[in-house]
């Protein structure tokens, strides 16, 4: 039995299979009543897949494990390559940073560093991708 307080709300996390599968029924319903396309989406690939109607929630979603931080991690570093770019003024100074041939100004340290954590491109190409993508991101 959950745990509820005098608004009807769950009080814990759900512990039993039972309650888990309960809780994901009501928040797919939930979504799918909403107005927001995403949401109901989302509420019917997860009510589909509570069903039995998608054999396995990768089928159901259309994405593999790991592919969601991928693209997260290629939208973060789009995003870092066009702040670099527009920090140093230029696609072609920040791609000679970024391989080492210019040094960094003392404004795009941290910047320069992080791009090079990520092990992101340094080609000038890779910033024309970059903004492209940047601009059709939501």
């Amino acid at each position: 039995m959950v745990d509820r307080d005098a608004f009807g709300r769950v009080l814990a996390p759900p512990s039993s299979r039972r309650e888990r599968v309960d809780c994901m029924r009501r928040l797919a319903g939930s979504m799918q009543a909403s107005r927001d396309i995403d949401e109901q989406w989302f509420g019917e690939k997860i009510s589909a897949w509570l069903q039995g109607s998608a054999p396995t929630l990768e089928a159901a979603l259309g994405v593999s494990p790991g592919q969601p931080a991928a693209i997260v991690r290629q939208a973060e570093t789009a995003r870092l390559l066009v702040r670099l770019a527009s920090l140093v003024g230029s696609d072609e100074r920040a791609s000679r940073i970024l391989r080492g041939v210019e040094q960094v100004p003392p404004a795009a340290v941290d910047l320069a560093a992080e791009l090079r954590a990520l092990r992101a491109p340094t080609s000038r190409r890779s910033f024309i991708r970059a903004r492209t993508a940047t601009r059709a991101a939501p």
